[in-house]
């Protein structure tokens, strides 16, 4: 993954299940990801250390039954905060990955097809979800359930061309997809 993609990347994961803080006092300029799969951010956090030079730290949250990926990085904050601007209006495939590593999932319909769906309250970031589906040729539908949007892709061919085209890197979309069918679809 280059240096871009991985900015991108790393900008949907925030948006999608992290947060930017700046502490004013002390001068922090803090990124946190977090995630139920303390494997997940692991693999996410050597692929920072390894292109981007930056220390992270993983820890479990107190209250919440998830892991947190925290680094600090004054550069890395303000990069971030332009590449969530800027793919929100021109969402690259990688941000998009971002957005599905964090927010997506996999599950059988009542009928047993498998679909593919990502969860956000936000129309912006659904908004550049099916942008990207729409340029890849991925047929999807939307349903909203209160103030959450659900993006729903199934049948094989299309969840099939979803995993090879996005290529996510969470277990929980990639082996899940995985075992469920039985295919392996490459990029």
């Amino acid at each position: 993954m280059s240096i871009d993609e991985l900015l991108d990347y790393l900008a949907g994961l925030v948006v999608g299940d992290g947060d930017l803080y700046h502490r004013k006092r002390k001068g922090e300029y803090r990124i946190r990801i977090s995630d139920s799969s303390k494997e997940f951010l692991e693999s996410v956090s050597k692929l920072i250390r390894k292109t981007l030079s930056i220390n992270t730290k993983i820890y479990k949250h107190r209250k919440y039954n998830c892991f947190i990926l925290t680094m600090y990085s004054k550069n890395l904050f303000f990069e971030l905060r332009r590449r969530i601007t800027a793919n929100i209006e021109k969402p690259s495939i990688a941000f998009v990955r971002g957005l599905l590593d964090a927010e997506g999932g996999v599950s059988k319909s009542v009928r047993g097809s498998i679909r593919i769906h990502f969860t956000n309250k936000d129309v912006r970031l659904i908004n550049s979800y099916v942008r990207v589906l729409n340029n890849l040729g991925i047929k999807y539908y939307v349903t909203k359930t209160g103030s959450k949007y659900k993006v729903f892709v199934q049948n094989k061919e299309n969840t099939c061309k979803l995993i090879s085209m996005l290529n996510p890197l969470h277990p929980k979309i990639k082996l899940k997809y995985q075992n469920l069918t039985g295919m392996q679809c490459l990029p």
